[in-house]
């Protein structure tokens, strides 16, 4: 998360950002950093701001320490404002699969029900947070950060290449299930080029998307390894005709965004929070289950889209937002 460019604009006197390390972060826009050499320190240091704070945002509560050191200070739960990530959420999918997981997935739960708050923009993620783990905390509409939100430069299109150009994925996570994607574009025209995200992941399942693209598509599939800047990755995308995401779960939604918002045909499941949220607000995506079709969309969809997502999704809207859960007194707006 971008937390600096997400908190511009907003009063960030009396934010204190807590790390192990320092390398990541500088002191900046009124922000306190409170750095720790390690997981002890950090521990007492949480406990230490949290009995002073009056909100409390928690990301990436996927791993164990996170999750231990607010299982320990269970005082502090019901201010804690938790910004819902997919790997955070859905982590329960996996619950059986170590014993490391099984561990720390009756803490997630103790800690997860306690919270106060439970920030998204994705009604279906508060939805399972409650069935899953007996969440009870205020719901809060947020965009989260500034990775799901567009701009008007955003909204523009780069000079059409030869050929139709699609992207299967956002990357190396086999819950992405690029395979059953090539499957269904293997009688694609040739003119077809199929780009792939993989520069994060898992190493071996993005060495088996390579193989298999590269049987599927040979020269016309380009599998992309390494992470772009931020810039230079909205180019790539504005050069994308049409997005395949086969996703079971939540995932990929700063890319989902970024290709709504340029026009682009992008494709998702229907048992997917994001296709209620996209379905509720008016904007069309199409069905993966259907079948593909890689010509654009209609003008005029395309030109709604476009509307819609530089609507929903701007920056000044979650600026809005975020002022409003840390400045305004027992916020309960919710999704």
């Amino acid at each position: 998360m971008d937390f600096f460019a997400t908190l511009d604009g907003v009063d960030t006197n009396h934010v204190v950002l807590q790390t192990i390390g320092s390398n990541r972060w500088t002191k900046t826009k009124g922000v306190t950093l409170a750095s720790c050499s390690n997981q002890i320190s950090w521990f007492f240091t949480y406990c230490r701001l949290a009995s002073r704070a009056d909100r409390i945002f928690v990301h990436g509560l996927a791993g164990g320490r996170l999750t231990v050191s607010l299982a320990l200070a269970p005082w502090a739960l019901s201010k804690c404002y938790w910004l819902i990530w997919g790997a955070d959420l859905y982590a329960y999918r996996h619950r059986k699969r170590s014993i490391g997981s099984r561990i720390i997935e009756p803490l997630r739960r103790f800690v997860i029900k306690r919270f106060g708050h439970l920030v998204t923009y994705l009604k279906g993620d508060v939805d399972l947070a409650r069935e899953w783990y007996g969440a009870r905390g205020t719901a809060h509409d947020c965009l989260l950060y500034t990775g799901n939100t567009v701009q008007i430069d955003d909204i523009q299109t780069e000079k059409p290449l030869a050929g139709t150009r699609i992207q299967v994925g956002n990357s190396a996570d086999p819950e992405n299930f690029h395979l059953e994607v090539f499957e269904a574009l293997a009688t694609a025209e040739t003119s077809v080029q199929v780009y792939s995200p993989l520069s994060y992941g898992n190493a071996a399942y993005r060495e088996a998307v390579i193989t298999a693209g590269q049987k599927s598509f040979g020269s016309r599939f380009v599998p992309m390894v390494n992470l772009l800047p931020s810039d230079e990755y909205q180019t790539y995308l504005r050069s994308i005709d049409v997005a395949i995401f086969n996703h079971r779960r939540q995932q990929g939604m700063g890319n989902t965004i970024s290709l709504l918002s340029m026009g682009k045909r992008v494709y998702l499941r229907r048992s997917t929070a994001q296709w209620d949220l996209f379905q509720s607000l008016g904007v069309v995506v199409s069905a993966f289950e259907d079948g593909i079709d890689v010509s654009p969309l209609p003008a005029e969809v395309r030109a709604s889209n476009v509307r819609l997502m530089s609507e929903v999704f701007s920056r000044e809207r979650l600026v809005q937002q975020w002022v409003r859960m840390i400045e305004e007194p027992n916020c309960d707006r919710g999704v």
